[in-house]
């Protein structure tokens, strides 16, 4: 799909730019690190960002305690 028609749908509805501005220049709080030796992790979080990347951008901002359990 082309960016184009992307653009102007954006553009007719004026309170996703400012969300949209929001996402790109939002720093995320909670940065997730996974050591290296826990590759049962790693794997779930690969899923994770196969399924959906909103969805797994939702559960990667969440606190480490709520995220993991």
């Amino acid at each position: 799909m082309s960016k184009v028609p992307s653009l102007f749908q954006t553009i007719s509805h004026p309170s996703e730019i400012s969300a949209l501005i929001q996402f790109i220049f939002y720093k995320p709080k909670n940065i997730l690190k996974i050591k290296s030796e826990n590759k049962q992790k790693i794997r779930c979080y690969e899923f994770l960002d196969q399924t959906s990347r909103s969805f797994a951008a939702v559960i990667k901002q969440l606190d480490d305690a709520v995220r993991d359990a």
